[in-house]
């Protein structure tokens, strides 16, 4: 057989191998030598050790030919010292000496940066060239220039932005303008396999991409608009003839080619001052993600709930029902005993289970019903009896064989494992209950209450989310709560949230506060101090830990102009940073406004006057205890949730706000600063003037980086920075070439501009450009594109969704079935057909008919009274049952795959559905019929049958009725023999699905048909 080559990739990794692996040897023989064990140990006897140890340093120093190699040889050392440790059992200290290696990154401006420079130039030369020499343009060659300006002009640079613009196109643009600035922005969502914001399960990773629209873009969009021409290429096929007409061969290389060159032409256009960060953005180089439309809307126009804001007081405030039940002191005490006390519990007594029992039989009159769960899933962690768990189960009426069930399945843990449990999240789950345990349906709070305790992106957020994934079995097993409602985001909460708040949004905060400290027991101190916190948060991007553990020491000058951010490593460990680069300098005289520090200043002065240097700076009126985290931030959530409803944000947006608009002020001019925040002339010039030292772009980055605690800026971009594309697209739309009346006119003949032999720039043209890119016109363009070719089934719109002819779930209807699962769960639990239709993006229409639909369900009873769809009247107004079992999840394609035979308007499937809701009982996982129902049964299965794989279909037959008297049961003939068994039933056929794993039955039937019932309304007529 003959030997296979290996590749040059893997013969060059084997040396790299041989060569550490050699110097790893050298490093072990050279310690061996220099340091032997009986050698050392006679020095240390002798108390001469020390001497020899710095020998042996001083000797690594010159053996040292590189930083790998003295890695290796203190690596040996420390383990001889171990191995001397071991040996002779004795204590010497381990060296620790750390080291760091630092990489250079490649230039950016090398020769091949200038080859790049040099090929994008002479493309954009013939493309002037085209323009200046041709007649006429074809709707082709104009959607071609299109994509073309957008590369050399607007920051386009990758294939899948290209696409994305090219896909928008398509579908009818959504431009928005800043009429301050003259801005046009498209909102894109281009592919992002490495790094993106928009995820969802079942599709590619995309991100938010902010397009800014140019000059010379706009003025090709205008002349596109006025027919709208079809688009029915792809991007490079366009690309390609325009290429061909500048005397290129239009193949695809060259194409990607100008694509991987255009930023190096970006950086040399006249009065366009991008710099190097900024280009690597568009280039997709620096990670980053910019903010989608909706989000975009209300950072810069948002729409509160309370629209009028009259003297710091917002007008109109939700009623109770709508807002969250703020958390009284009473209650937060009461919540912070029974914490420490099961702390202490765990771990200071012996018996703990026992006294952990004896303390819920006399308190569970008083306990709330989340600090109930907490404290059954805690004993549930230790081995209990049988015995103790009926006492439990019968003194809160929960099911024993469930319990013991589920006790089966637990490993036994040590009481060290068992406390690490607890301790992890239990006091932000006891404080982000606390607003919803006087509702008796707690389970529809547990998805807010979830989304709470994750908000945070902490070193242990994936332990956090086993544990509550976790936690919420056991409350699914016996609190019969619904499937884990984070189980899709599992993967999600791993990428950016790109959210930020303005200085309106943030203002209509601060004038809730007072209001809210007080329906909660606080008073004006706290209140005052809420708004420093906030303020802090929103002004200089620290982190809610950061600033929750300042101490007094840590103000800066008698005036406070900075805050001193470092750890303070106790026995307790009471404040760690998040990383080494978080120890910090904050100016905040610098970055807060002069009224905003004149209050900082003047309670921080307070605080020194009433307290000691090493107490916390921020405390609850009458305490010196630290503020718990979850706590402040459950106030802000409470706060946004009013001025913002249905909006995820969390204390986390405000760092995220701090960064993009200290980012505007360092880098771009006020005009565009003063739209995007509420600073005035006087502090735009007061941070820059204080802060940038240097006329360098990347000192402007590494001071950004430095105020929020990064090493480098690439962090700062990657998850923080939401309006790169903004800033990038400004500073290229500067780009304002004289351009030959003869050219505009050939391009857009439409414009009404006066003959002359002077050259026009494309800035005296934006007031006709903006009437030709107004919404109203791209309405018209949207509509005639709809009437002149008709959209198919697989390439609806997203605004399309809801076809109200066919089921959701199938193909034609545009949702998928999963979606269908989410409006069914959504109605059951919310009133508010606006909030679910903005949460879903929905038509409101749609939804509404669904709600009705699945009241009409609940209202439906049984000839003994009883629900026949809800599964607990008493608890919630639920009909969906759950699926389990992967089984079942398997047949929910085949299941929809069947159904797209079927329309809504489909008779014989509304008959079989109208049965269904007569015969359906929540007892009960199949279908019961009567002898004397044989044709109902019949009709049912003539249609329903069909939509079930067949080997899962399994009918019990009466006892007084043998197999030949079933010639007339029709349907029942195509069930296989094996299926067709004796039931227990005397006079009634039982159908139902039977699963080939477990020979159990399953309720995927009543599950799948439950959808259909809820979203037909020809049922109810």
């Amino acid at each position: 057989m003959p030997k296979i080559a290996k590749f040059a990739s893997e013969r060059r990794h084997t040396e790299r191998k041989q060569v550490i692996q050699k110097e790893m040897q050298q490093a072990h023989s050279f310690i061996q030598t220099h340091l032997p064990l009986d050698e050392l140990f006679e020095a240390y006897q002798n108390h001469q050790h020390i001497g020899l140890l710095e020998q042996l340093e001083a000797a690594i120093e010159r053996e040292a030919s590189s930083v790998r190699y003295k890695k290796m040889l203190y690596h040996c050392y420390r383990r001889q010292i171990m191995l001397f440790n071991q040996h002779y059992e004795i204590e010497l200290d381990l060296p620790s000496r750390q080291f760091l290696s630092m990489e250079r990154e490649a230039m950016e401006f090398n020769r091949e940066w200038l080859e790049r420079s040099r090929y994008a130039h002479m493309i954009h030369q013939k493309l002037w060239r085209y323009w200046n020499t041709s007649q006429q343009f074809s709707d082709v060659e104009i959607i071609g220039n299109i994509l073309i300006s957008s590369i050399l002009f607007a920051g386009i640079s990758t294939r899948n932005t290209l696409d994305a613009f090219l896909e928008q196109l398509k579908q009818g643009l959504m431009i928005q303008h800043i009429k301050a600035v003259d801005l046009h922005l498209i909102f894109l969502e281009p592919l992002s396999p490495g790094y993106g914001d928009i995820y969802h399960p079942d599709a590619p990773l995309r991100k938010s991409r902010t397009l800014v629209l140019d000059r010379i873009t706009q003025l090709w969009l205008a002349r596109y608009l006025v027919h709208s021409p079809p688009v029915c290429m792809n991007a490079f096929d366009y690309l390609s003839i325009i290429f061909r007409k500048m005397g290129f061969t239009g193949q695809y290389f060259e194409v990607s080619k100008l694509l991987t060159s255009a930023s190096c032409h970006w950086m040399q256009l006249d009065n366009v001052t991008l710099d190097t960060a900024l280009s690597r953005c568009l280039e997709d180089k620096n990670e980053t993600c910019g903010l989608a439309l909706s989000s975009f809307k209300n950072y810069l126009e948002p729409v509160l709930f309370s629209a009028q804001i009259n003297d710091g007081h917002i007008k109109n405030r939700p009623s109770a029902k709508c807002s969250t039940t703020v958390m009284n002191e009473k209650s937060l005490t009461s919540v912070k005993k029974l914490h420490k006390y099961l702390l202490k519990t765990i771990r200071h007594n012996q018996d703990c289970l026992t006294e952990l029992i004896n303390y819920l039989t006399q308190e569970h009159a008083v306990l709330s019903e989340a600090s109930i769960r907490i404290c059954l899933w805690l004993i549930s962690m230790f081995q209990l009896s049988t015995a103790q768990v009926q006492h439990l189960s019968q003194l809160f009426s929960l099911n024993t064989e469930d319990w013991l069930k589920y006790l089966d399945y637990q490993q036994k843990l040590k009481r060290s494992s068992i406390y690490s449990y607890y301790a992890k999240f239990a006091e932000a789950w006891l404080l982000h209950s606390l607003p919803y345990t006087e509702d008796p349906d707690f389970n529809t709070h547990l998805e807010n209450i979830y989304s709470k305790i994750m908000g945070g992106n902490t070193k242990s957020s994936h332990q956090k989310f086993d544990l509550l994934r976790r936690f919420h079995h056991f409350q699914k097993i016996l609190f019969k709560s619904e499937d884990f409602p984070l189980f899709h985001d599992i993967q999600a909460s791993s990428h950016p949230k790109t959210q930020i708040i303005s200085g309106k949004v943030f203002c209509a905060v601060l004038a809730l506060l007072p209001d809210y400290v007080e329906r909660g027991s606080f008073n004006q101190h706290d209140a005052e101090m809420l708004k420093i916190i906030l303020t802090l948060a929103f002004r200089t991007g620290m982190r809610i830990n950061e600033i929750l553990g300042l101490r007094i020491k840590d103000l800066e000058g008698p005036a406070c102009t900075s805050i001193w951010i470092r750890p303070y490593r106790s026995s307790k460990q009471e404040h760690t940073l998040k990383t080494d680069s978080a120890e910090r300098n904050i100016p905040v005289s610098t970055l807060l406004c002069s009224e905003e520090h004149d209050a900082f200043k003047d309670y921080c002065l307070s605080r020194r006057l009433s307290f000691s240097k090493n107490d916390y700076l921020f405390t609850l009126w009458n305490s010196s205890e630290r503020l718990s985290a979850p706590f402040v931030a459950q106030i802000f959530s409470n706060l946004i949730n009013r001025v913002l409803p249905g909006c995820q944000y969390s204390f986390h947006t405000l760092r995220h706000s701090a960064a993009n608009h200290l980012a505007l002020i360092l880098n771009m001019p006020y005009e565009l600063v003063k739209i995007f925040s509420d600073y005035t002339q006087q502090d735009y010039e007061r941070i820059r003037s204080d802060l940038i030292r240097g006329k360098a772009a990347q000192d402007l980055w590494y001071i950004l980086a430095h105020l929020l605690g990064h090493i480098t800026p690439k962090e700062t971009f990657k998850s923080y920075l939401h309006l790169c594309f903004i800033m990038a697209g400004y500073k290229l739309s500067q780009y304002d070439p004289p351009i030959p009346y003869s050219t505009i006119k050939t391009i857009h003949p439409g414009l009404s501009i006066k003959p002359t032999s002077k050259d026009i720039h494309p800035s005296s043209l934006s007031p006709m450009l903006r009437l030709n890119l107004a919404s109203e016109h791209l309405k018209n363009s949207i509509t005639h594109r709809k009437s002149s070719k008709r959209a198919k089934p697989s390439v609806i719109q997203k605004n399309e969704r809801g076809n109200e002819k066919w089921y959701p779930g199938t193909a034609q209807s545009g949702i998928s079935a999963y979606m269908a699962i989410q409006i069914i769960r959504h109605c059951e639990r919310f009133d508010d057909i606006d909030y679910i239709a903005k949460k879903l993006n929905l038509p409101r229409a749609f939804l509404q008919e669904c709600k009705d639909n699945i009241c009409k369900l609940q209202m439906l009873k049984n000839q003994k009274g009883k629900s026949r769809f809800m599964i607990n009247p008493d608890k919630g107004g639920r009909i969906l049952p759950c699926i389990e079992t992967f089984e079942e999840k398997k047949l929910i394609p085949y299941f929809f795959k069947q159904l797209g035979d079927y329309s809504k308007d489909n008779k014989n499937l509304i008959r079989g559905l109208k049965i269904f809701i007569q015969k359906v009982n929540t007892s009960e996982s199949g279908l019961i019929f009567h002898i004397k129902e044989l044709d109902q049964l019949n009709t049912f299965l003539e249609v329903i049958h069909l939509l079930f794989p067949p080997q899962y279909w399994t009918i019990e037959i009466p006892n007084i009725i043998k197999n030949k008297d079933l010639d007339q049961a029709l349907w029942l003939n195509k069930i296989h023999q094996s299926n067709l068994i004796q039931g227990k039933f005397k006079n009634s056929f039982r159908i139902y699905l039977n699963s080939k794993n477990t020979n159990k039955s399953l309720s995927f039937l009543k599950y799948s048909i439950i959808l259909l019932c809820a979203f037909n309304k020809n049922l109810y007529v």
